[in-house]
């Protein structure tokens, strides 16, 4: 069986097996036939599963991997090595990697291994492909594919500060999704915090607004051009009132779910939704539902951490201090278009028209992300 696990701060897939089995093998085999984000970071030999009264699998008393050194340790033989070590052990939260140990079987998967790709590019100025973990997982081969040369220099990512941009390919895939089922909350990014206590809610309107103003990816809209090219426009102003709203406590559930599977409107945005509800004194459920053709599972760590310093700084009187962003992402979907050679997003009638005569053979996203969440208040409970 397998199972979500928090270990270190980030939540990892991992696999209980009764009975003999070789991981490599068996992960081998897993990645030939699931997307990565479905292979698990870690597979846990138990002689058997730990059953409840009543017979079923306790998932609460299953063993904790041990994420660690899977091979005998071999210490770096050379500089970039030395920094190939370091970048494994910062992002995957170990003590020491050795040059031989394997990015996944220590706990890697396809988040932590973009994070990798994008920090790795900026310390050896190179343009990486993510495939180059998954194909090279250890630090000596990561290291080898860097210094062979099958990797080149890409020109840095500029902020170019235009209102209008192509679509990356990423965004072009959900758009072109949008326009084949149209309406769909499929890729939404729903979440949901109870918070208790005494919360200037002023504060965090500001803050929220403050967010918008900072990040052009959520004043992006998305526009067909009369060609049939797809592009993204950065709105320049966006007028932004927190709705706030008392309702009784026994109807949270049906909210949480109402707002979860909202409705976005690519080509009139806003595409995010933001809503507070008092649900008792001192007691409120904060919600946040974001289109993901504009936001991620990682940048929602971003953007709840500068939420956090915004709210700080605005309930002592005080202007935010956060860093500049180097770029906007429309900056990053116009530097990639460059690099591939393509100045253009993909015509919304030949995606079509390619989607229609090869529909029984063309994949279909394998993961459809589900809008649900526990209804006891999903996220994290913030007590002021």
């Amino acid at each position: 069986m397998s199972t979500p696990l928090a270990t270190g701060g980030e939540q990892r897939l991992c696999s209980y097996i009764v009975g003999d089995f070789d991981a490599t093998e068996l992960r081998r085999h897993l990645s030939a036939t699931l997307p990565d984000y479905m292979v698990p970071s870690a597979f846990v030999k138990l002689d058997s599963l730990p059953l409840t009264p009543s017979g079923k699998a306790d998932r609460r008393n299953l063993p904790d991997p041990h994420l660690g050194a899977q091979a005998a340790y071999t210490a770096p033989r050379s500089d970039g090595e030395r920094i190939i070590c370091s970048l494994f052990e910062e992002i995957l939260g170990v003590e020491r990697v050795g040059i031989h140990d394997n990015f996944f079987e220590l706990g890697g998967h396809s988040l932590l291994a973009t994070r990798l790709i994008n920090a790795a590019s900026k310390v050896f100025a190179a343009e990486i492909p993510l495939k180059t973990i998954f194909d090279q997982p250890t630090p000596a081969r990561f290291q080898e594919a860097i210094r062979s040369g099958s990797t080149a220099a890409a020109p840095p990512i500029r902020k170019t500060g235009q209102a209008e941009a192509p679509l990356s390919f990423a965004q072009s895939r959900l758009w072109f999704l949008d326009q084949f089922e149209e309406g769909s909350t499929a890729y939404n990014i729903p979440a949901a915090f109870r918070i208790q206590g005494d919360l200037d809610i002023d504060a965090l309107e500001k803050s929220l607004a403050f967010l918008i103003r900072r990040h052009g990816s959520l004043r992006t809209i998305f526009r067909e051009a009369p060609s049939g090219e797809a592009f993204q426009r950065i709105e320049t102003s966006v007028d932004f009132t927190l709705v706030v709203e008392v309702v009784e406590g026994d109807n949270i559930r049906e909210i949480l779910a109402r707002e979860a599977n909202f409705r976005f409107n690519l080509s009139q945005g806003p595409l995010y939704r933001f809503r507070l509800w008092e649900i008792g004194h001192q007691d409120y459920v904060f919600t946040a539902n974001i289109h993901h053709i504009v936001f991620d599972g990682w940048s929602s760590g971003v953007l709840f951490s500068e939420l956090a310093q915004c709210y700080d700084a605005f309930t002592r009187d005080q202007s935010p201090k956060l860093t500049d962003a180097p770029a906007d992402y429309s900056d990053y979907a116009q530097w990639q278009r460059e690099v591939a050679g393509r100045g253009t997003a993909p015509r919304a009638d030949r995606l079509l028209e390619r989607q229609a005569r090869g529909y029984s053979r063309t994949p279909q996203p394998a993961h459809r992300p589900s809008a649900s969440r526990d209804p006891d208040y999903p996220g994290r409970v913030c007590r002021p």
